[in-house]
């Protein structure tokens, strides 16, 4: 431990102990262990010096030298170290929260699993340091150039980073909760498995960032730019994401339970299991690849894979994008335009599986010139022998997959009150009314009872187009419309009693709910429609809504409140 004579030494004050280091310039300096603490140091020499696990705590050491000295495990918490000279020196384990640090030379210093927490590090250079797993918290890095820089591992809770250059930097398992971002530079950052839960990233450039199995709760994520970012098994749960930019974005396996779409951040949007990876993943590509030129059978063929791909994965919808001739063959891009209720990452999975062996298939019947032949002269007997399989493939995965739909019901007010004349001519206006309505927006599934009326359709802006014409048009010829949409998840089954399609689900049952809800005249559509509609300013006016339920639906029940919205052109 430290050498009693030498403590002596250093107590005699800096003229003496400087001096006797000038004479013994090969004598090994071994303070270890010593309690230094609130005393003051300034211009000391302590090169080369043995100072592991020593108590410099509250002391000034301003000016002094610990040029190559060993400060393992060394206390310098709330000591000051301005001007000191810390080149190539060894601070493994060192504390030194709270440490005044103005124009300290670090350069080439060892440190590891430091504590820096509470420290101003505003114009030190820290690019030849090793911050991996260094406790920053609360420091201030204001304006630092970290770029490249490895903090993986590194805490940074509540960290001043404002301005700071973090471009490429290793963010791995860093903690940043509650730490100042603004104007930070983050473009290409490797944040996988980082805790960012609070932070203020709005308007940041998260570009091309590494984000998986990031915590991103609470985070304020408005105008942020996340093009072509990763944040496969990220948590989002709590976040704000107006004007979100999300080109590119990987979501695979992302956990969001409620997110904040509006400016002001209030309006909360709730997400079942893997609702967020279906609605917001970027559009799943299928590519084709060919070693060849496609051929007359290739290009009659493809059309069979398509439904083939479409009736193994019910609910799933694909588009024939592109046909690509490319340096030694062809490549065909298919495009998934609906994931129904499949987990996107998976589904793209599954779907490049499959298309190897449908691959193998084609060449097969490339190689077979009878069957070439018969494909070309019977093509329509050979798509009646393949259509009836797809049917019962698609039959096996009716039951048991669901498709994403907005649900419109609509009932008119006063119709009990009419006697049996009024009904009779009542409703045959009604339905020559709204039959070339339904028409013109692509309405799915139309079923009318009485005065009711229910329909899906693809997205929520055509069903909120729809529901507003309805209203117009309807309120022109005298009647009265209640009307409520919803959009989810919409289970379709095959009636054989009534030989019709049936729709159940609760995105039915509560669609069948706010058009219970409503008011005559008035159009109520839940947060899910809103979220996809509020976007088109100018189309539609929305109006908040706090409305308490009569019947239970779902998981909610009867006297809860809903959040729903009125609207209006």
């Amino acid at each position: 431990m430290a050498d009693s004579q030498q403590l002596d030494l250093l107590f005699n004050g800096r003229a003496a102990w400087n001096e006797w280091r000038g004479l013994n310039p090969g004598a090994v300096i071994d303070l270890r262990g010593a309690d230094l603490s609130s005393r003051d140091f300034s211009d000391f020499n302590f090169a080369h010096a043995l100072l592991q696990e020593a108590n410099f705590s509250r002391s000034t050491l301003r000016g002094a030298t610990f040029i190559s000295a060993n400060l393992s495990r060394t206390n310098l918490s709330h000591a000051d170290l301005a001007r000191a000279n810390l080149i190539a020196a060894t601070l493994i384990e060192t504390d030194l929260s709270y440490a005044q640090l103005d124009d300290t030379r670090l350069l080439t210093a060892v440190l590891r699993r430091v504590d820096l927490s509470h420290v101003d590090l505003r114009g030190l250079d820290l690019q030849s340091l090793d911050l991996r797993g260094t406790d920053l918290t609360g420091a201030n890095l204001a304006d630092q150039n970290l770029q490249q820089q490895d903090l993986s591992g590194a805490t940074l809770v509540g960290a001043d980073l404002r301005h700071a250059n973090l471009g490429r930097a290793n963010l791995s398992k860093a903690n940043l909760d509650q730490a100042e971002l603004a104007g930070a530079i983050l473009a290409q950052a490797n944040l996988q498995d980082s805790m960012l839960n609070g932070a203020d990233l709005s308007g940041q450039d998260l570009s091309g960032a590494r984000l998986r199995g990031a915590q991103l709760t609470s985070c304020d994520l408005r105008g942020a730019n996340l093009t072509n970012a990763e944040l496969d098994r990220a948590d989002l749960t709590g976040s704000r994401l107006a004007k979100l930019v999300t080109q590119g974005w990987s979501i695979k396996g992302i956990t969001c339970k409620y997110a904040f779409w509006d400016k002001e951040g209030e309006r909360k949007t709730n997400y079942g299991k893997g609702e967020f990876e279906r609605m917001y993943s970027e559009a799943i590509k299928i590519e084709l690849r060919y070693d060849r030129r496609l051929s007359a059978t290739d290009l009659a063929t493809l059309p069979f894979l398509i439904e083939h791909l479409e009736a193994s994965h019910w609910g799933c919808l694909l588009r024939l994008k592109s046909i690509e001739e490319v340096a030694g063959g062809s490549v065909v891009t298919l495009a998934v335009e609906e994931v129904g209720s499949h987990t996107p990452s998976v589904l793209a999975q599954q779907l490049n599986d499959q298309v190897g062996d449908l691959l193998h298939a084609q060449n097969s019947l490339r190689e077979d010139k009878a069957l070439q032949l018969s494909l070309k002269e019977s093509l329509s007997e050979i798509k009646n022998e393949i259509w009836p399989r797809l049917l019962e493939l698609a039959a096996e995965h009716k039951d048991s997959q669901a498709r994403h739909l907005t649900v419109l019901f609509m009932d008119l007010k006063n119709f009990t009150h009419w006697d049996d004349r009024e009904i009779s001519e009542n409703l045959a206006l009604f339905r020559g009314l709204i039959k070339p309505v339904l028409q013109k927006w692509g309405a799915g599934h139309p079923n009318m009872e009485g005065d009711s009326l229910r329909a899906t359709f693809q997205n929520a802006r055509t069903g909120l187009e729809c529901a507003c014409m309805l209203q117009q048009v309807l309120a022109g010829a005298g009647f009265a419309l209640r009307i409520g949409l919803d959009l989810g998840p919409v289970r379709t089954s095959y009636n054989e009693v009534t030989e019709e399609t049936d729709l159940e689900g609760h995105t039915v049952n509560f669609a069948a709910r706010l058009e219970s809800l409503a008011q005559p005249g008035q159009v109520l559509v839940s947060e899910s429609v809103w979220h996809f509609t509020e976007k088109h300013h100018g189309e539609f006016q929305f109006t908040p809504l706090k409305l308490r339920l009569d019947k239970d639906v779902g998981k909610l029940r009867a006297g809860d409140d809903v959040l729903c919205y009125g609207v209006s052109r």
